[in-house]
């Protein structure tokens, strides 16, 4: 459960809600016929199911159950993922392919432009008073009439502006004054949405986004493609996706689009790219948990972490010899079983080297 999804749920106990109290789960409800029907969804009355153990107080969620007992399945019009459970299915649709209903303030989208509303009123706090629309609570300049969201970036607004506030243009979450409309863009960004992945640093500038990253890379959930694996027409390799597939045409064509610019290298894949940077800068952010090394890339330290287990995943399928690395069963296949001569290794290769780190031109 998020930080915001507990405060809401807070909200629903506090006295701010209404002043008639359900006796059960202390819910708050403005009026007297809102707690009835509460009670009367909630408290009232069981939905047991006949062919398992589930209980349900809610009259949708037994037919909804009932008819996942029958086989039902919802399909992604889009992808054509099946789930079980229709609230899968709008989470999946919701996260995998936005629609144009987005929230302004934290950049989270939506299905329908009901849904859009309903998180409007319960994340932020808005409400239905101006025309029907949901705008938030504001804290209006008396001199430039602009609308400021706390009453703090208000009061900050008043203090810092000298001379004629009217010319100014302030952030509206802040009070700070910021310049262009470029630079505003850059300033908003820190304010609206920005998340941090603490396991790998990344940052992200929106929910949205954050929570496709956990779920690709930390949860390994992935989309279901819409049809079978993708073939590369140049050698015959499949692959899962159509992503995977154009990394891979890169090394027949030699495309090389991502370039360091501290040298002349270029990669075909945006991550090499990273670690390599990373040569040039000096950081290490993986660190072993049993000995002080450091290494610049994930994969670097699986494979020291080797060493520590004595693990030896790879093996020669003419004598059954272990080893730490794929690349070593290589040159024990060519150099004991071929007769191969053994590859030459640079003596330079060890040793360190002087990087100069300034940019030119």
């Amino acid at each position: 459960m998020t930080e915001v999804t507990y405060k809401n749920h807070l909200l629903k106990h506090d006295r701010v809600s209404g002043r008639y109290k359900c006796e059960v789960c202390w819910s708050r409800y403005p009026i007297l016929r809102k707690l009835r029907h509460h009670n009367s969804r909630c408290h009232e009355r069981e939905y047991k199911c006949k062919s398992c153990s589930f209980i349900t107080k809610s009259r949708c969620q037994a037919i909804g159950h009932y008819r996942w007992h029958n086989g039902l399945v919802f399909v992604c019009n889009t992808c054509g993922a099946t789930f079980r459970k229709a609230s899968s299915h709008l989470s999946h649709v919701r996260m995998q392919h936005p629609s144009e209903h987005v929230c302004v303030l934290c950049g989270e989208s939506f299905v329908g432009k009901r849904g859009l509303v309903i998180h409007e009123q319960k994340a932020h706090r808005l409400s239905n008073k101006q025309n029907g629309s949901t705008t938030p609570a504001m804290f209006a300049c008396d001199t430039c009439s602009v609308q400021f969201k706390t009453k703090d970036a208000l009061q900050k607004h008043i203090v810092t502006t000298v001379g004629d506030c009217t010319t100014c243009r302030p952030c509206t979450y802040c009070g700070e004054n910021v310049g262009k409309d470029c630079d505003m863009k850059d300033h908003l960004r820190t304010h609206i949405g920005r998340k941090n992945c603490d396991p790998c640093k990344r940052t992200f500038s929106n929910e949205r986004s954050y929570a496709i990253h956990v779920q690709r890379v930390h949860c390994q959930i992935r989309e279901k493609p819409k049809s079978g694996p993708v073939v590369c027409e140049i050698c015959g390799k499949s692959y899962k996706t159509k992503s995977l597939l154009t990394y891979h045409q890169r090394s027949h064509t030699g495309e090389t689009p991502y370039e360091c610019h501290l040298c002349p290298r270029k990669f075909a894949i945006h991550e090499y790219l990273k670690v390599h940077i990373r040569k040039h800068t000096g950081e290490t952010p993986y660190t072993c948990a049993d000995c002080p090394k450091k290494f610049t890339n994930k994969a670097a330290l699986n494979r020291h972490l080797r060493v520590h287990t004595g693990e030896k995943p790879y093996s020669c399928y003419h004598c059954g010899k272990s080893f730490t690395q794929s690349n070593s069963v290589k040159v024990h296949i060519q150099t004991v079983h071929l007769k191969q001569p053994t590859p030459y290794k640079s003596k330079m290769r060890n040793k360190p080297k002087d990087i100069d780190l300034s940019i030119t031109g």
